[in-house]
């Protein structure tokens, strides 16, 4: 289980009041381009840069394609991305 699904139960046992708690993901739909290809293509030199990944492990001129391959497998949306906020205050 990953900390983002655990947030609200940790910030409370630290004694915070959670005023909000919400989870936002990116969904990419099938039948829709996937923004992720052009993402990779702007992000791809500073990955290389920092020594995340190298232009062979991403290959980004088949991204587009893998992503439609993996749609067609899982026949349906694909979870990209998700984010958590939790907001707390604390007592006093």
């Amino acid at each position: 289980m990953t900390l983002g699904l655990r947030l609200v139960d940790q910030m409370r046992l630290q004694g915070l009041s959670i005023t909000q708690a919400r989870n936002e993901g990116v969904l990419i739909q099938p039948g829709e381009p996937s923004f992720l290809p052009t993402l990779m293509r702007i992000m791809l030199p500073r990955l290389i840069e920092h020594g995340v990944a190298s232009a062979e492990e991403v290959q980004p001129d088949t991204l587009a394609q893998r992503i439609e391959d993996e749609h067609r497998a899982v026949g349906g949306t694909i979870v990209w991305d998700q984010a958590f906020l939790v907001a707390g205050l604390v007592a006093g």
